[in-house]
C-alpha cells in the first residue's frame, strides 16, 4: 500500500511538473505572439503613415499645378470650378455644364483633369470665416448665398472661396473625405490607410503635408 501511494505521489508530482512546464511554454508563446503583433502593428502604422504622407503630398502639389474639376453637390450639382484652384486660369461652370455632369459618373467626366472632386454641402457645415467679397461668412451662410444666386460666375466664385477655406483645414478635409462628404476621383490610394490610421497620426501627417510650404 505504501509503495502504491509512493508511485501515485510520484505520478502526481510529475503531472504537476508537466503542467507547469506546459503553462510556461504556453505563456512564453503567448508573450512572443503579443510582442510580434505589437511590432507588426507599429511597422504597419509607420508604413501607412509614410504612404499617407507621400500620397497627400503629391495630391497637394498636383492640385495647384494641374487642372482639376471641383463640384458642389446639394440635391444635384449647384456650382462648379474647373482649373487650378490656386491660380487665375480657372473657369466657373454654367448650369448647362452642371446638368451635363450630373447625369454622368465621375469616370466619364474626368477627361484630362487630374482629379474630379465633389464636395457635398455637409463638408462645409462647420466651416467658419469664409472670405466672400471682403466679408467673413459661415460655411452654411455661403451655401445659402450660393443657392439663392442666379449668376453662375458668382456661384462659382463663392464655391471657390469655400473650397480654399476647406483646404486651409487639412484635418477637417481628411475627416470629411473619410466620411464620404468629399468624393475624389480617381480615389486617393491613401483612403485605405485613413480607415486604419489613428486620428492623431492623421492629424500630425495632415498638418505637416497640407500646411507645408
Amino acid at each position: 500500500m505504501t509503495f502504491e501511494l509512493a508511485i501515485s505521489a510520484v505520478i502526481y508530482i510529475i503531472g504537476i511538473v508537466l503542467i507547469i512546464m506546459l503553462l510556461k511554454t504556453f505563456f512564453k508563446i503567448f508573450i512572443t505572439l503579443i510582442l510580434w503583433t505589437a511590432i507588426f502593428c507599429v511597422i504597419l502604422i509607420a508604413l501607412s503613415g509614410y504612404v499617407f504622407y507621400q500620397d497627400l503630398s503629391d495630391f497637394k502639389e498636383r492640385l495647384s499645378s494641374e487642372d482639376n474639376l471641383f463640384l458642389l453637390q446639394d440635391q444635384g450639382l449647384v456650382a462648379g470650378v474647373a482649373g487650378k484652384i490656386e491660380k487665375d486660369d480657372r473657369i466657373y461652370l454654367p448650369k448647362d455644364d452642371l446638368a451635363f455632369f450630373a447625369n454622368k459618373p465621375a469616370s466619364d467626366i474626368q477627361g484630362d483633369y487630374y482629379k474630379v472632386i465633389i464636395f457635398k454641402s455637409e463638408a462645409f457645415f462647420t466651416v467658419e470665416n469664409v472670405d466672400v467679397g471682403g466679408s467673413a461668412m459661415s460655411g452654411q451662410g455661403v451655401l445659402s448665398k450660393i443657392m439663392a444666386e442666379q449668376d453662375y460666375i458668382v456661384r462659382g466664385h463663392d464655391f471657390e472661396s469655400l473650397v480654399k477655406k476647406k483646404f486651409d483645414d487639412p484635418i477637417a478635409f481628411v475627416i470629411d473625405y473619410k466620411k464620404g462628404n468629399i468624393i475624389i476621383y480617381p480615389d486617393l490610394s491613401v483612403k485605405a490607410y485613413i480607415q486604419v490610421l489613428p486620428e492623431r497620426v492623421i492629424e500630425k501627417v495632415g498638418n505637416k503635408v497640407l500646411h507645408k510650404e
